[in-house]
């Protein structure tokens, strides 16, 4: 039976919690799939987690990070590479088969936008830092790039602008169970 690991931020938490009410969950009967997301999580945070726990037997690990950190920093280079060397920390410390490295979701507005910079400048960002995430992990054996298929619609968005309600929850859930078998296809 495959292992998977989803490991990131508040978008993880709240899966988790979606597939555990969700009796079909991700629709992998033959999976053992794990969650660890942290509310504000970021790639560091993340980071230091994986470097305290004992190294554990996963064909694929998923990560989805990225923005909190861009809300602190515009810094896209930084990022990427800072995701990357948690991939690979997880290829070699954790012989994990497979990494795969979601795009960050962009964000919509709400009345409590407090970021240094505009909600364009920030998704422009995000733009760019999942061009160079797909470009570097296709250089790197054992890491993939996940793009999101259908989830930048603002309908899918809770009211925060930042999370994804319950339909956009059951999208993300669809997108990780798409890469999770990808994976196992290869």
């Amino acid at each position: 039976m495959p292992r998977a690991l989803v490991i990131g931020d508040s978008f993880v938490r709240r899966l988790a919690t979606s597939v555990r009410r969700n009796p079909a969950g991700l629709q992998l009967r033959h999976w053992h799939v794990e969650f660890h997301g942290v509310p504000g999580g970021n790639v560091t945070r993340l980071s230091a987690w994986a470097r305290q726990q004992r190294p554990r037997r996963y064909d694929v690990v998923y990560i989805h990070l990225g923005s909190n950190d861009l809300c602190s920093s515009d810094n896209p280079s930084y990022l990427v590479e800072a995701i990357l060397d948690l991939a690979r920390y997880l290829l070699d410390c954790w012989s994990v088969r497979q990494v795969v490295v979601a795009e960050v979701l962009p964000r919509w507005s709400n009345s409590r936008y407090r970021m240094p910079f505009t909600l364009a400048q920030y998704n422009s960002t995000v733009t760019r830092v999942n061009d160079m995430l797909h470009e570097r992990c296709r250089q790197l054996d054992g890491v993939t790039s996940w793009r999101y298929g259908r989830c930048r619609n603002s309908t899918l968005y809770s009211d925060d602008g930042v999370h994804l309600n319950a339909r956009g929850e059951r999208r993300m859930a669809r997108n990780v169970r798409g890469a999770l078998v990808s994976c196992q296809q290869r």
